[in-house]
């Protein structure tokens, strides 16, 4: 049984049941609710409240396999308005962490992790990383965003070489698909990229 709630990205984010016995709808909505509650708090300037409640929606979806990356964004937003700037330096860094850990480095969602990463940075004055990080996701949604193109083929139908690189073809097609991006993964399954 896969468990995962809408605002989730991405394959593989949970394969254990939901807490308490609650559906999956039931435990999208109890986050929804708390994280309806927090803004509030937020609002009336109640940063131990809110903060807790983050830490718990973090850790509850944490013991599910569950994507965290809303959770630890608002907590870096919420950790840079109070001024701990430490304790948001390092969520933002943990937001990127759990992100690679669930996807390809070249993810285009690994992308918004360093750029909020990045405006972290920015804010707590450590610019030189902050412009490392922008870098490299201005990189992955370059390379997302790109189209390769090969040469002709020369070797003959058949041929060892030929055939080892129609299955590496094959690879970075499937792989492209996973990562819901066609149009490149397209390129990668061209019939003039066949065996033969």
């Amino acid at each position: 049984m896969s468990f995962d709630c809408p605002s989730s990205v991405g394959p593989g984010r949970g394969a254990n049941a939901p807490a308490e016995g609650r559906s999956k709808a039931q435990e999208c909505a109890v986050w929804g609710l708390k994280r309806q509650k927090a803004l509030e708090l937020t609002k009336a300037k109640k940063f131990a409240e809110v903060e807790a409640i983050y830490k718990q929606i973090i850790e509850e979806r944490r013991a599910l396999n569950l994507d965290l990356l809303s959770e630890l964004d608002l907590l870096t937003t919420l950790y840079l308005n109070y001024g701990k700037n430490d304790l948001a330096e390092t969520t933002a860094r943990e937001m990127v962490v759990s992100r690679e850990k669930i996807s390809d480095s070249e993810d285009p969602t690994l992308a918004y992790p360093l750029e909020q990463l990045a405006k972290c940075l920015d804010r707590i004055g450590k610019k030189d990383e902050a412009i490392s990080a922008r870098a490299r996701a201005a990189k992955i949604q370059k390379d997302a965003q790109s189209i390769p193109h090969f040469g002709k083929i020369l070797l003959p139908p058949g041929a060892p070489a030929r055939i080892k690189e129609a299955e590496e073809m094959r690879l970075l097609g499937q792989k492209y698909m996973r990562l819901d991006l066609q149009s490149k993964a397209l390129a990668y399954f061209d019939p003039r990229c066949s065996t033969g």
